[in-house]
């Protein structure tokens, strides 16, 4: 008879980890030694929550051992996920057969942290554990630190986190896993030290899969349309602009800025403001001081200020778009500042722009045009 794979499962309680321990308990090949939580989207205590209903859900007594609830350098501004899993990770349904009990809140070893237990249960059965990591691996981390025996302690460890070709699953921003995004600081530490057997499962296993897929596929499903938009910075460009902002499915490169019922300052200064309300700024942050720094990751090149031929009597809209061309709302989230006015990219006008940005991509940019042709002309 073949002798089972002894587990123990880290995991940071959403529907996806939910599903893989289920899988695990149920296997006849494995035995689920014990269970590991951890921060991820939501608080480590619903992951604990979570983690005492799916054993309930599949009649197992397995202990639980509750850890990290942040990662090495916290974050300012956690991942909000809500929109995906659901506020508890598991899909807001907590009538669902087995529904929540207050107890599951409190059912893990109340005296063991999780990377003390992964220490302990390591030693005792010391190249028998196989360490499976779906989360962040802030408990990993935690235990070599504790511990720095435990790089030899388990069998084996897998890790479901990374990615190779830089195609991330965060957001649009960034090319980060969301496991390794989540603590990268543990990532290092883990990678770096531990020194049994490690077995990487990386994002993109889960879209090439067999003969039929392959890694061409999988890039031409991820490739992006490519945009550069030219636009008058009034409030139905706006909502145009902040569309193809959020897409999945486009990478705006750059926004060029013209005349329209308002100045193109103006008009500068509110795709400056635009891309500050989508969050299109990269956010660095440095070693353990929790300083970071912004900048907008889409370019703003300013352009013409009026037409070729210049009217005597600029059109008045202001009834219609208001003063600033986005309804006189100062103060509405993001307010103005003054860099809103002076967010350009200096040296370029939005027509050479517009040539240097399609000859260095020729055959690949969609040039959107949503207000008066005068830079495309002027191109």
């Amino acid at each position: 008879m073949r002798e089972k794979k002894k587990l123990i499962i880290d995991t940071d309680g959403l529907s996806d980890d939910v599903r893989a321990i289920s899988l695990a308990l149920q296997s006849q090949n494995a035995e689920v030694a014990a269970l590991t939580t951890t921060h991820g989207c939501i608080s480590v205590d619903q992951v604990t929550a979570n983690v005492s209903r799916t054993l309930r859900a599949n009649g197992k007594q397995v202990p639980i051992y509750k850890g990290a609830a942040n990662s090495f350098l916290v974050k300012k501004k956690p991942l909000d996920e809500t929109s995906l899993f659901g506020q508890d990770g598991i899909s807001d349904r907590p009538n669902d057969f087995p529904s929540v009990m207050p107890e599951d809140f409190n059912n893990f070893v109340q005296n063991k942290h999780a990377a003390q237990a992964l220490i302990d249960l390591c030693r005792e059965e010391e190249g028998k554990i196989t360490l499976v990591c779906l989360a962040a691996l802030t408990n990993v981390a935690l235990a070599l630190k504790l511990d720095p025996s435990f790089a030899k302690a388990p069998k084996r460890l897998v890790i479901m986190g990374g990615n190779y070709y830089a195609i991330g699953n965060v957001n649009s921003m960034l090319t980060a896993e969301f496991n390794f995004f989540a603590d990268p600081e543990a990532a290092q530490i883990v990678l770096s030290e531990m020194r049994c057997p490690i077995t990487i499962v990386p994002w993109e296993a889960f879209f090439i899969e067999g003969k039929r897929n392959n890694i061409k596929l999988f890039l031409e499903m991820r490739e992006k349309t490519k945009l550069i938009i030219d636009t008058d910075g009034l409030s139905d460009d706006v909502r145009a602009i902040s569309l193809a902002l959020q897409s999945h499915d486009s990478e705006v490169v750059a926004l060029t800025t013209t005349h329209g019922c308002i100045s193109v300052d103006q008009v500068t200064a509110n795709v400056s403001r635009t891309l500050r309300a989508n969050g299109k700024q990269l956010q660095v942050y440095v070693d353990h001081e929790h300083l970071y720094l912004s900048a907008f990751k889409v370019l703003i090149y300013k352009g013409a200020a009026n037409p070729f031929l210049v009217k005597k009597k600029p059109l008045d809209e202001t009834s219609l778009f208001g003063q600033d061309g986005i309804s006189d709302r100062p103060n509405d989230f993001p307010s103005v500042i003054p860099e809103d006015f002076n967010n350009f990219v200096q040296k370029k006008h939005a027509a050479e722009a517009l040539i240097d940005l399609c000859r260095k991509e020729e055959g690949k940019i969609t040039l959107v045009c949503l207000a008066a042709l005068t830079n495309v002309a002027l191109a």
